[in-house]
């Protein structure tokens, strides 16, 4: 099959399930024969008989162009089951709205529908069941005219509902956007998905009548779909690795830059603050033409290894050091969607680049890279952004609506970075960061706390089955970050696969600490967490979940956001995950994104303020 012709069929996928969406969010999917209309549709009978009957005749349009269109029959062949040149429109990839059980008498949508049900008098038929294309011709530009009249039905509909119920299509579509990503593994789909979105960009360009929506939902399916065929190429063991990934490096080894940044002002605002809770300091960044940027830095430390070819001899960093940082900045480089809450990262320095050999200074303070993030103003030098750490420790507590934007914004943050199978490991107060308004540091009502970012991206990277376990350095540092980790993680060397459920688990931790803005140490009856043995540590869960703090979490925050930190915090089970389920398999994935939009994400939606 042509590559053009897999882009468009999965274009037409994309189109096939925003109907489907706008069906079920329009109430069309439970909808018994010759009963009224909905009242979230603003239209007629007539009307909405006539655009369906439309669309109904686009795809057998799209049936006569590619040869046929059956029926879906469980009688089909295994031969003919897996013929590669058939599309399974509710096979090809699993969506929220149209994955079901294949079988004579029923077929189970996961949203609890057994099909399509009557849609409105005589138009039952026009999605009644998925269908399969098969394509024997192809023409690229009458396909591309006739999808662009079934998009424009589309946003016809889309533009029938009331206000809400279309933001709910969006949502809805952008949710099943987000799966298509999760569950497709392999570059060459990830491509198709990258040109399917740009089929519907022209459009967009050429149509100035297209929803903003629509507009959103198409962009960031496109940038989702071309992030993680990066961080595929990333996670490619070096053997296995294909010619791309070496353009995709370059970049990241081209930006190791002079950066300029005051160590004595570093160690003064540091005071006594231990070395493994993330620190930024200020700095300026030294562009290849020779200007400057205002920038901060964040630290990321390095094991060493004797240079022997190098006279005299010295210490450099290991070489899977080096590589690991270049694929993580070149990450963070790319064109990300605001929704990944991830700040602009320029590039990386090795803090010992600028040491003389003969320095006698054996301390290991400089063994470490300075990744550079761009100041988001630039026309003078505020402080560093501040983590969520110091916001807690200094500041007093903000408004409900501002704990509540915190806690959205970073579940957004964790539901894209996962749909691309891009798992943070580090997800503590210190890793949450905010930008102030200009105005004084000492002051919570200039911190831009309804903006929140991510990062201290120490262990982040792709996820992969056997990737490397998460070792800490001293007993002490193990124990303040297990405050963060599950038990079944926790200790100095934590072993096996890290899954995204911790990621989740982290992420409930911190939902506590913003509900009462108090450190988790604190909430858990563990002030002295330093000392803490492996039992005590092991304990969080269960005291994070005692009634007394859910209660009072309550009673300030809503039954919602506590429903949100249990099943966060419970894991697995209140994800909808079986004993055994791989969580790094797509449609493992695919399950927990439901579940945690639903369960998690929703429940600050509907948080009153």
């Amino acid at each position: 099959m042509p590559k053009e012709a897999e882009a468009l069929r999965t274009a037409l996928l994309m189109e096939y399930h925003r109907i489907l969406n706008f069906a079920d969010v329009a109430g069309l999917l439970e909808l018994e024969y010759q009963q009224d209309l909905p009242t979230v549709l603003k239209t007629d009978k007539l009307l909405l008989v006539a655009v369906l009957s439309q669309i109904q005749n686009l795809m057998e349009d799209f049936a006569a162009l590619n040869g046929r269109y059956d029926q879906l029959k469980d009688t089909d062949t295994p031969e003919q089951k897996q013929q590669s040149l058939a599309t399974d429109l509710a096979k090809d990839f699993a969506s929220i709205t149209v994955k079901y059980e294949r079988s004579a008498e029923k077929r189970t949508h996961l949203r609890g529908t057994n099909h399509v049900r009557a849609m409105v008098t005589n138009t039952k038929g026009i999605i009644m069941q998925p269908k399969r294309l098969w394509w024997v011709a192809f023409d690229a530009d009458v396909f591309k005219a006739l999808l662009g009249k079934l998009a424009g039905y589309n946003d016809f509909l889309v533009g029938i509902l009331q206000d809400q119920h279309a933001q709910r299509v969006e949502e809805t579509t952008r949710n099943t956007f987000i799966e298509m990503v999760q569950v497709r593994t392999s570059v060459d789909e990830l491509k198709r998905l990258v040109t399917a979105a740009m089929v519907f960009a022209e459009r967009e360009t050429a149509n100035r009548g297209i929803t903003r929506g629509r507009a959103e939902n198409d962009k960031i399916l496109g940038s989702l779909a071309s992030f993680k065929q990066s961080a595929i190429l990333t996670s490619t063991p070096d053997a296995q690795r294909p010619p791309q990934y070496e353009e995709l490096v370059r970049s990241a080894q081209k930006n190791r830059r002079p950066v300029s940044y005051n160590a004595a002002l570093e160690q003064q605002k540091d005071g006594g603050r231990q070395d493994f809770i993330s620190r930024r300091v200020n700095a300026k960044y030294a562009s290849a033409e020779g200007s400057e940027t205002l920038v901060w830095i964040e630290w990321k430390a390095y094991k060493t290894e004797l240079d022997r070819s190098h006279q005299p001899q010295r210490m450099v960093p290991l070489k899977k050091n080096i590589q690991r940082v270049s694929e993580l900045v070149t990450l963070l480089q790319m064109e990300k969607p605001k929704e990944f809450r991830v700040p602009q990262c320029l590039g990386f320095f090795d803090d010992n680049d600028d040491r003389d050999d003969d320095d006698e200074d054996d301390d290991n303070d400089h063994d470490r890279f300075g990744l550079i993030f761009e100041k988001a103003v630039q026309d003078k030098e505020t402080d560093p952004p501040v983590s969520l750490y110091d916001a807690i420790h200094t500041l007093e507590c903000p408004p409900l609506r501002d704990r509540i934007a915190i806690a959205r914004g970073l579940a957004s943050s964790i539901l894209y970075l996962h749909a691309v199978g891009w798992l943070h490991r580090a997800l503590r107060s210190d890793s949450v960061i905010f930008f102030r308004e200009g105005s004084p540091f000492k002051k919570a009502s200039f911190i831009k706390y309804h903006e929140p970012y991510l990062s201290n991206f120490e262990y982040a990277r792709p996820e992969r089955d056997g990737a490397a376990t998460t070792a800490t350095d001293s007993q002490l540092a193990s124990n303040y970050f297990d405050l963060y980790r599950p038990p079944s993680y926790q200790g100095p060397f934590a072993q096996g696969n890290y899954r995204r459920s911790f990621d989740v688990y982290s992420f409930g931790i911190l939902l506590l600490e913003i509900a009462a803005w108090q450190p988790i140490q604190d909430l858990v009856g563990m002030p002295g967490y330093q000392k803490a043995n492996s039992d005590n540590l092991a304990s969080i869960p269960g005291r994070a979940l005692s009634s007394d703090l859910l209660s009072r979490i309550e009673q300030g925050m809503g039954k919602g956001y506590r429903t949100a930190i249990e099943t966060c915090i419970r894991g697995e089970e209140a994800l909808g995950l079986a004993p055994g389920d791989n969580e790094s398999n797509a449609l493992v994935a695919a399950k927990m994104q439901r579940a945690f939009t639903d369960k998690v994400l929703s429940a600050f939606e509907d948080v009153i303020i």
